[in-house]
């Protein structure tokens, strides 16, 4: 699906719009969580087998952002294991 697509323009983001800014609008953490999973469900439209590594991306980045948050002494090491783990990704 792209997102010039019919689909993705008068039924996925409408319907997107419609939850987020909805029944949700007074919950940040169910938006997020309504973002993460419609965005699995964007890529996995387009390519099923990138669901997986979408999945451990936000792991490993929520790690990072865990220890940036808790450990002051890791901040660097955890910021830095982050970027190389997305860029490593990317090849």
């Amino acid at each position: 699906m792209l997102f010039t697509s019919p689909l993705f323009l008068f039924t996925f983001l409408p319907l997107t719009l419609l939850a987020y800014y909805g029944p949700l609008r007074r919950s940040r953490p169910l938006q997020n969580l309504l973002l993460l999973l419609v965005s699995l469900v964007f890529y996995g439209y387009g390519e099923p087998e990138f669901i997986k590594i979408l999945i451990a991306s936000v792991f490993v980045n929520w790690a990072a952002g865990w220890v940036v948050g808790s450990h002051a002494r890791f901040r660097r090491l955890a910021m830095w294991g982050a970027v190389a783990a997305n860029v490593g990704l990317l090849f």
